[in-house]
């Protein structure tokens, strides 16, 4: 079972590393203009993952088998995988702060639905290993709850980027349709 703290921790590397910089940019780049305020924003947004890239690798125990190109990677890699973490969070709380409660019910339907998998897969590949006189408990049951969220989020990410790339082909296709057909000045 995966640690709660492990959860935890990666969603908050995913805040402070891909949510709080693309919040700046967006707040400096809300009018369009490209100018100063995108400027000054732009170190505070490289800064942030890299500041916090420093203090965690200073932290951490020493690495000794890791190069600093794999502790990068590690790095990325534990940040991106936040990201579904941060995505239920949200999801979560805008349901219930708009009222959106259908959205709400999905979610939990979906969450429920994925922790019933999530946790038949574990007692499946448990029972191989284990010994026929050992028994299950319902003593630790809630916890896979947290992977079932973790999974509705990386499956409304998935979604978010398949709606994005099918409003690009779209409005590619458009402009091409538009520019194929010139209208008439007469």
């Amino acid at each position: 079972m995966i640690p709660p703290l492990l959860y935890l921790g990666v969603a908050g590397l995913a805040l402070i590393n891909v949510v709080i910089p693309l919040a700046i940019l967006k707040a400096a780049t809300r009018r369009r203009v490209w100018g100063v305020r995108l400027l000054m924003a732009l170190p505070a947004v490289v800064a942030i993952p890299m500041a916090v890239f420093l203090t965690l690798w200073s932290v951490t125990p020493s690495r000794a088998y890791l190069t600093p190109g794999d502790q990068i990677v590690a790095f990325v890699v534990a940040t991106l995988g936040g990201l579904p973490v941060v995505v239920s969070v949200t999801l979560i709380g805008s349901s219930l702060l708009h009222g959106r409660w259908i959205r709400l019910v999905v979610l939990a339907v979906l969450t429920v639905l994925a922790s019933v998998a999530i946790g038949a897969f574990w007692l499946s590949s448990d029972l191989l290993r284990k010994p026929a006189i050992e028994h299950y408990t319902w003593s630790g049951w809630h916890g896979v709850v947290l992977p079932g969220a973790y999974a509705v989020g990386v499956l409304a990410l998935i979604a978010w980027g398949i709606r994005g790339s099918a409003r690009l082909v779209m409005g590619l296709i458009r402009r091409v349709r538009v520019a194929g057909h010139p209208r008439d000045s007469s």
